[in-house]
């Protein structure tokens, strides 16, 4: 395809997107069940006058477990890494975030109770 660069000109473009979605799951001995996500994107535009790339990473763990007594416990924690090269508009750009969470679920007869939290960090280029 083709569009126009910043003189108001026709430039060639071409696009290449990568993404990897590794998962696994696993039931241990004692009913609990461990999950774990990745996914890898990665995006390179190629313009005759630019070529921005992005990387992007994202991670989670995730722990579950379902007691005798209606009690349920999910908890884990996820990552993600973000890092955009573009020359010429916004140069090189960096992103982290970290988080924990859990969330408790109840039910009792025809009730579902649920309380919950998440705890986020987040870091924009090394500030």
């Amino acid at each position: 395809s083709t569009g126009p660069d910043s003189r108001g000109t026709i430039s060639a473009q071409k696009r290449r997107t990568i993404m990897i979605d590794p998962w696994v799951t696993y039931n241990d001995k004692f009913g609990n069940r461990h999950t774990l996500r990745n996914r890898i994107y990665y995006v390179n535009l190629m313009f005759s006058v630019d070529n921005p790339k992005a990387i992007q990473t994202f991670s989670e763990y995730q722990f579950h477990r379902m007691f005798k007594f209606g009690l349920s416990l999910t908890a884990g924690v996820t990552g993600q890494y973000a890092n955009l090269n573009n020359p010429i508009e916004l140069g090189n750009r960096r992103n982290i975030t970290a988080a924990g969470y859990f969330q408790l679920d109840y039910k009792i007869k025809r009730f579902n109770f649920t309380f919950g939290g998440r705890y986020e960090h987040y870091k924009l280029d090394d500030t």
